[in-house]
């Protein structure tokens, strides 16, 4: 299962997978400017950081996931 599990992240060619995309919502959120990464699947945690963070800093976000089923999240600026 875990050769598996790794193989669809590795397949999937998306720099960050789903574990550091929980991850790196939160220092991105506070980061200067424009904050942008591509991440193999979106998870709901993630969707739940990416809800709170937004809330907290007033800074939005956006998802667009493309054809090959990974997802652009991008944070706009200040």
């Amino acid at each position: 299962q875990v050769a598996q599990l790794f193989l669809k992240e590795y397949a999937s060619g998306a720099p960050v997978d789903r574990h550091l995309g929980d991850i790196l919502v939160t220092p991105l959120f506070f980061a200067e400017g424009e904050s942008k990464f591509k991440v193999s699947t979106v998870t709901p945690h993630m969707l739940t950081d990416l809800h709170l963070a937004s809330l907290l800093t007033g800074r939005r976000y956006r998802s667009e996931t493309g054809k090959d089923g990974t997802t652009t999240v991008t944070i706009a600026a200040r």
